[in-house]
């Protein structure tokens, strides 16, 4: 009998293919459960947000006021009434009109501005010009007295002073 036992014999197993479901359903398990809800809530807001666009659903807010409108009904879901195109040619008018007098404030402002500061700078390039010439003034008025100082020194009698010759003006007045 023991001439009917096999050492080494393979053990043969059967496996059964799995389904692609039953691999989805692994795969889904493997990640933690907040990670299976997070995803679950994910794909039903696209499921919700999908059906409700291919329904036509239309969802407004406007001024505080929530507005939803199912279906393709043509209803507009502002409720405002249409616009002429002399309103609009109007409206257009209207808002360039506002933009200019805007435009034509800014720059009578910078004007202003450039008035003001033009006039600071003339009146200091003044000022500068008039403390030279005080200057220039004064430095004349010392060489002038001191030229005077200097006759005077020279002339220290009055005699001197008349002993002058004045045969050469012809009127006799010192002119």
């Amino acid at each position: 009998l023991s001439a009917w036992q096999l050492g080494l014999a393979p053990r043969a197993e059967v496996v059964f293919r799995r389904s692609r479901l039953e691999l989805l359903r692994e795969l889904i398990g493997m990640f933690p459960v907040w990670v299976r809800g997070a995803a679950l809530a994910g794909a039903a807001a696209v499921i919700l947000l999908v059906t409700l666009s291919i329904a036509g659903t239309r969802i407004s807010l406007k001024d505080g006021d929530f507005a939803i409108n199912f279906g393709r009904t043509g209803n507009s879901a502002t409720g405002a009434p249409a616009i002429s195109s002399k309103d609009i040619e109007r409206m257009v008018q209207n808002a360039v009109a506002a933009e200019r007098e805007g435009l034509e404030r800014r720059y009578s402002a910078q004007l202003a501005s450039l008035k003001d500061q033009l006039n600071a700078d003339h009146q200091a390039n003044l000022q500068a010009a008039k403390a030279e010439n005080q200057a220039r003034l004064k430095s004349f008025q010392a060489g002038l007295q001191q030229e005077m100082h200097r006759l005077n020194r020279q002339n220290t009698s009055i005699r001197s002073f008349f002993a002058r010759d004045d045969s050469n003006d012809p009127w006799g007045d010192g002119r």
